[in-house]
């Protein structure tokens, strides 16, 4: 690898892809892999976070299925850690009430700009911003 692919690389963040839809699971890591991510696929929100913690520079992208209060807990989670970790968060559904803090995507209209929305919560997240993104 080349310095200039070097920095390239360094400049993507590494995404855990946190989703038990595995048709949107499978669509999103091509749309990123071909963008040059290195993208680590669960459907399991322990491992997900253990990942995470492991590893400062990620972004999270999860789908937040039929539990958005699945997904604050592993928001809330991600703002305790020690390092910043930018958050993706996409939905068939509109989000409830109780979770409006979260910028919610819809998950198939996102798909074609999944790459640039990893990139702006990655920088929100090394930029003291909220860990939630859109």
């Amino acid at each position: 690898m080349g310095p200039d692919a070097e920095e390239r690389a360094a400049e993507r963040p590494a995404v855990v892809l946190l989703a038990r839809d595995a048709r949107f699971a499978g669509v999103a890591r091509l749309l990123l892999a071909r963008h040059g991510f290195q993208v680590h696929t669960t459907d399991d929100a322990r491992e997900a976070l253990e990942r995470l913690r492991r590893h400062a520079g990620q972004v999270l992208v999860v789908d937040a299925g039929d539990s958005f209060v699945a997904v604050a807990r592993v928001v809330a989670a991600i703002e305790a850690m020690s390092h910043p970790v930018g958050v993706v968060v996409v939905a068939d559904a509109r989000a409830p009430e109780a979770v409006h803090h979260l910028n919610v995507l819809p998950k198939w209209q996102v798909t074609g700009q999944l790459a640039a929305e990893v990139h702006r919560a990655h920088a929100a997240s090394l930029a003291g911003g909220e860990p939630t993104s859109g």
